[in-house]
């Protein structure tokens, strides 16, 4: 069976655990997208950051982010959506109370609460291409403008290193704000619009390409990406993928670490 489009989580996927990409699965990536197949990134982070590894495998492509949040048809923006300001503003309560870091994303930028420029640039490892999209901000001067309709948020991130104060992060944003949560990594709780997915905007993009769902092919790893695996006509999970992202996937595939991405590739996809 020939698939029309691939779509590719970042982080624990393409990316290993050092975030970095390797050689093998971008000669996989471009290999897939020379012989036909169209590319898509499938992140929970913003277009911008998403779409730069696009051009580091030297592929041209879309880009579904934030969570679904976002879709970015060959450098065209085709869908952002939009958090209500009481859903905001009752995660930058739940961030306030409980001192933690948060990372609030408008489909531009993504805007810091509880870190500084310092913190950010050892976190991101000085990358150029991930520092131009941060910016600093307070909780007061975010709710400001949030409040004041002078600021639109698609998607939130909540960092967290202790998981069990992750689970409890968790508990409270279900509780106090109308918002959907999924894990996007080991210590990131992504919030974002109820419904949405990585799969509704690969829904979005694939409607936009008059593509079917059943020539799409999905990789993936953590919570945030089950939904994709579960519809794309082919859904694989890296080796490193959780127990239950596992259990829904079509077929595993080597971990991350292990150039996961291109044995799939090679042995489902080309």
């Amino acid at each position: 069976m020939g698939y029309q489009l691939l779509c590719l989580d970042l982080d624990g996927t393409l990316l290993d655990a050092k975030k970095q990409l390797s050689p093998e699965d971008s000669a996989a990536v471009r290999q897939a997208w020379k012989a036909g197949t169209q590319i898509c990134i499938a992140s929970g982070r913003g277009a911008g950051s998403a779409g730069g590894y696009l051009e580091k495998m030297g592929v041209t492509g879309s880009v579904t982010a934030l969570n679904g949040g976002q879709v970015v048809c060959h450098g065209t923006e085709i869908y952002r959506a939009e958090m209500t300001p009481k859903t905001v503003g009752a995660v930058l309560q739940i961030v306030k109370e409980m001192g933690l870091t948060g990372y609030f994303n408008d489909g531009e930028k993504t805007l810091a609460v509880n870190e500084d420029e310092a913190s950010i640039r050892r976190r991101l490892g000085n990358d150029p291409m991930l520092l131009k999209t941060y910016q600093v901000e307070t909780e007061e001067s975010l709710w400001e403008k949030v409040a004041g309709g002078r600021q639109k948020i698609v998607k939130i991130s909540i960092r967290e290193d202790d998981p069990e104060r992750l689970e409890e992060i968790r508990k409270r944003v279900e509780a106090k704000a109308a918002a959907g949560v999924a894990k996007s990594d080991v210590n990131y709780l992504d919030i974002f619009p109820s419904g949405q997915s990585k799969w509704t905007g690969i829904e979005r993009l694939l409607r936009h390409l008059d593509i079917p769902a059943g020539d799409c092919v999905c990789f993936g790893d953590n919570e945030n990406d089950q939904e994709m695996l579960v519809h794309a006509g082919l859904g694989i999970a890296m080796g490193n993928a959780s127990p239950e992202l596992k259990a829904a996937a079509d077929r595993i595939t080597k971990p991350a670490g292990a150039c996961g991405v291109a044995y799939g590739i090679r042995t489902w996809v080309l």
